[in-house]
């Protein structure tokens, strides 16, 4: 995991909806286990989706602890 940022990693461990910038690093990291975005419009997207359903987040928070790697 070269590269990568350790808060992104303590973000996963504890069980946190993560949402990052898609990098390579950070795409390898989060996989399916966290939300990817491009560019500020698809931030403001994705922080509207998941307000607007905390279904989104309570799924993300329940896996992301499960990631291994």
């Amino acid at each position: 995991m070269g590269g990568t940022n350790p808060a992104l990693l303590k973000a996963l461990g504890y069980g946190n909806c993560v949402l990052a910038l898609n990098t390579p690093f950070n795409a390898e990291v989060i996989g399916d286990y966290g939300l990817l975005f491009d560019g500020v419009d698809d931030l403001r997207h994705k922080l509207q989706q998941v307000d607007d359903d905390c279904g989104i987040v309570e799924q993300y928070r329940a896996k992301a602890p499960a990631k291994d790697s």
